[in-house]
């Protein structure tokens, strides 16, 4: 059978719906679309999760260790790669006094400039105070402004947001100032992302040689609500769709199977009449491109509708988990088709037809 006259047969099959190219095509679709957006989903969860555990301060890792960090080393701690920012902290002893809320006195804390960006606190480079979203909302100030005490107006360069999701509640109400960072001080932040497990030793290395106390410093996180370390890798690999173009490829292959091997007897009969299984394997190859490729533009649709809508993880990733699934079972019927098709036989006529 020529080319020709292979491509008349396979048209024909297709529009007199002897491929049953329509059901093969939405079940497919389904398939490969489906698997395809859960795999992608997966990951999605598994990004935002990592996204709300930065954006808690999970990943911010804390050294208490009174009079005895090093206000520069701490803050050089984000020249090392992961660390996104860091600074140093000191509680004063007195705090501040609102004149609007004289019963409510401001715990005031200075800081090096590392924690203001750490906190991602939107401040100015003029000389003043920060206060919290909690103690501005309730003084009625902003950005700008000024914060008055008895002893006069203190200008405030920025506001702080610090919300109780689980966080060190100490620093909801308060005032930050920032000062230079020569000198000791009490704590030091780094927010590390990724994490790494050196990040004890790292921490360690802002504890100044003599300091006032032997008590052993203490390291912690900023929120440890949502647990000590966050494993994207291994929750990446646990994740239960990493199998799902495997999946895919094996029911994809089904699907193809049974296209082929329910129309043995018209096959069987095309062997007996003369045809070549490599024509009939063309023929079939044919129309399960005209099935396959309907699919595989749902697929990608899909794909394509999840990364632009879905919570953000990186493209190129997004597209290779897609693709792969797509891939396995765009694949999978030509090669159920095929197996199909080798285990038909002209000599096996008579039991097709008395089966059929």
């Amino acid at each position: 059978m020529t080319l020709r006259p292979l491509l008349q047969e396979a048209w024909r099959n297709l529009l007199t719906g002897t491929s049953r190219a329509a059901l093969l095509t939405v079940l497919l679709s389904v398939l490969s679309a489906g698997l395809a957006a859960l795999e992608v989903i997966s990951v999605q969860q598994i990004s935002a999760a990592a996204r709300t555990y930065v954006s808690s301060a999970a990943s911010v890792v804390t050294l208490t260790a009174p009079g005895r960090i090093s206000g520069v080393a701490c803050d050089a701690l984000d020249a090392l790669p992961g660390v996104r920012a860091a600074g140093a902290l000191r509680p004063r002893t007195s705090p501040l006094t609102a004149i609007e809320l004289p019963s409510s006195p401001l715990p005031v804390t200075d800081i090096t400039g590392g924690v203001l960006q750490l906190l991602r606190a939107d401040h100015g480079s003029a000389e003043g105070v920060v206060l919290s979203r909690e103690a501005a909302d309730l003084l009625g100030v902003r950005s700008g402004g000024r914060l008055h005490t008895p002893q006069g107006g203190i200008p405030i360069t920025g506001v702080y947001e610090y919300p109780s999701d689980g966080r060190d509640p100490g620093y909801g109400y308060a005032v930050l100032a920032p000062v230079t960072p020569a000198g000791a001080f009490d704590a030091c932040w780094a927010d590390i992302w990724p994490q790494s497990k050196t990040t004890a030793l790292v921490m360690r290395t802002v504890l100044l040689p003599d300091g006032p106390s032997d008590d052993p410093p203490q390291l912690g996180q900023l929120n440890s609500t949502l647990g000590a370390a966050f494993d994207g890798a291994q929750r990446f690999h646990d994740r239960l769709t990493r199998f799902a173009a495997l999946l895919a490829l094996a029911l994809a292959a089904g699907i193809g199977f049974v296209s082929v091997r329910i129309r043995r007897l018209e096959l069987a009969s095309a062997l007996h009449a003369g045809v070549g299984k490599g024509a009939l394997g063309a023929m079939l190859a044919v129309e399960t491109v005209a099935w396959t490729v309907p699919a595989a533009v749902l697929t990608a649709t899909t794909v394509t509708v999840l990364l632009a809508v879905g919570p953000p993880i990186d493209g190129t990733t997004g597209w290779i988990l897609g693709a792969r699934v797509g891939f396995a079972a765009v694949v999978g019927p030509f090669l159920g088709g095929l197996l199909a098709l080798l285990r038909t036989s002209e000599r096996q006529l008579f039991r097709y037809f008395r089966d059929r």
